[in-house]
């Protein structure tokens, strides 16, 4: 190790004697080889070849090494990763997969080339696509019209990680608005979650969802429920007036979940309170008790919507 690490610190010189030991020596010293690159950091890019051929390879000790090395290297190892991501060995792409996915943003860098692998005909290919640029957040947006062709994906997973992506992009994601309103009907449950995350952290540019967020709060599943509400919620004032419309719905779960969003909008849902307050006397305990206390949280006491006065 202590001469491997000697190596390392040599600088390129070095380098391709270590690659020699990397790619023929015993197990014990093509480990050592490889650590010793990823010292070397982007100086060690001559070995990125060897590298991604070892991160294939059965010994799984080896093979992660290889992949850390990598990431190591960085921006220089990028192109050499992305070519064996559509490598026919399924065993390398899944590694390079998790390798590239944990480079996270830096990855951002080779975005075109990214964007073009959600075309690629093999599904685990396009997921990872699509994860890598869900992880680059609101960096990702340039790649918003090709993530919008993605969303009719017949893959769950691959739809899944490219919703997820359009969430994470925020607000420079609203041309993608219409396809995921459509997704608020998708047979896939997780579809229709995932769609109504993505709205609500575009924000009021989305506020064309409100009724069909609406919808999936009278109809859906609890944690369909959820996620509408939390996306109605983000929305602010302008969800307001659909809310209240909600408070006097047959379903007490309907009106449990109307009742918290808008406590969860706060002081702009102050419209609401005189709604909410006749929610006091509602004849379930649990909406009684989720009445008082979007009030509360709402901050508003009485009916002319002003704060109470303080105690003398």
């Amino acid at each position: 190790r202590r001469a491997g690490s000697a190596l390392a610190m040599i600088g390129r010189k070095s380098l391709n004697p270590l690659i020699d030991v990397a790619r023929d020596g015993p197990l014990e010293a093509r480990l050592e080889a490889v650590r010793a690159i990823g010292v070397m950091g982007d100086a060690a890019a001559a070995a990125t070849p060897l590298l991604v051929r070892l991160v294939g390879d059965k010994n799984t000790n080896l093979a992660d090494r290889a992949g850390r090395t990598l990431r190591s290297i960085g921006e220089r190892a990028f192109p050499a990763m992305l070519d064996a991501l559509v490598s026919d060995d399924r065993n390398i792409r899944n590694q390079m997969s998790e390798h590239l996915i944990a480079c996270g943003k830096k990855v951002r860098v080779e975005m075109d080339r990214i964007v073009v692998l959600l075309q690629d005909p093999r599904e685990d290919v396009r997921v990872t696509a699509a994860t890598l640029l869900s992880s680059f957040g609101e960096s990702a947006a340039p790649a918003v019209d090709a993530l919008v062709k993605a969303v009719s994906d017949e893959s769950d997973d691959v739809r899944h990680c490219v919703v997820r992506a359009l969430g994470k992009i925020g607000p420079a994601a609203a041309p993608a608005v219409p396809r995921l309103i459509e997704m608020l009907s998708h047979k896939d449950q997780g579809t229709r979650e995932l769609a109504a995350v993505a709205i609500g952290r575009i924000g009021v540019e989305a506020e064309a969802a409100i009724p069909k967020l609406i919808a999936m709060m009278r109809d859906g599943p609890s944690s369909a429920r959820r996620k509408s509400g939390w996306a109605l919620h983000k929305f602010g004032a302008v969800a307001v007036p659909a809310l209240i419309q909600e408070l006097t719905h047959k379903d007490p779960d309907v009106r449990w979940y109307a009742i918290d969003t808008l406590g969860k909008i706060g002081r702009s849902a102050a419209d609401a309170v005189p709604a909410i307050r006749l929610a006091l006397d509602d004849e379930v305990e649990t909406v009684r008790r989720v009445a008082a206390w979007a009030i509360d949280a709402i901050g508003i006491y009485d009916v002319a919507g002003e704060d109470p006065e303080p105690a003398a």
